[in-house]
């Protein structure tokens, strides 16, 4: 006795009122086994569109790359927007000591400055060089907390 032969009434009606099994099961052509569906979905899985674009090398290459701009990309923007906001206190504060008033547009200039008159291969060896301090920083937390 399949599942479709069972017909369970609720307890309201009664107990004994009535077979369990149905007088005329209603089959209908668009019922399909589901354990046919996965055999049909696990012969066509190797040759499906989306088996083909992960076979792709560029399509590895694009999803590495996007997992690591997600996984690292917001650290290295958190890291640097850090250095040059202390960088940008510790210019007001020398300013401030040195003249005893704080002028935070003009030390704001002079970080800018500082940071402009910089070759672009120095920039991003500083940016290089902070990504890898913040994630080697990341993985020391994570491995021992």
């Amino acid at each position: 006795m399949t599942q479709r032969d069972l017909r369970i009434r609720p307890l309201s009606e009664g107990i004994g009122l009535g077979a369990l099994k149905t007088p005329n099961p209603k089959v209908h052509v668009t019922d399909i086994d589901t354990s046919v569906m996965r055999q049909a979905h696990a012969a066509y899985a190797p040759y499906s569109v989306e088996a083909e674009i992960r076979k792709r090398t560029i399509s590895n290459w694009y999803v590495k790359a996007v997992r690591f701009i997600a996984s690292t990309g917001t650290d290295v923007f958190i890291g640097i927007f850090s250095v040059f906001v202390i960088a940008w206190v510790s210019t007001l504060a020398w300013s401030a000591g040195e003249t005893g008033s704080f002028d935070v547009v003009g030390s704001l200039n002079a970080v800018i400055a500082f940071l402009t008159a910089q070759p672009m291969t120095v920039l991003m060896a500083g940016v290089g060089l902070l990504a890898g301090c913040l994630r080697l920083t990341r993985y020391v937390v994570e491995r021992f907390s």
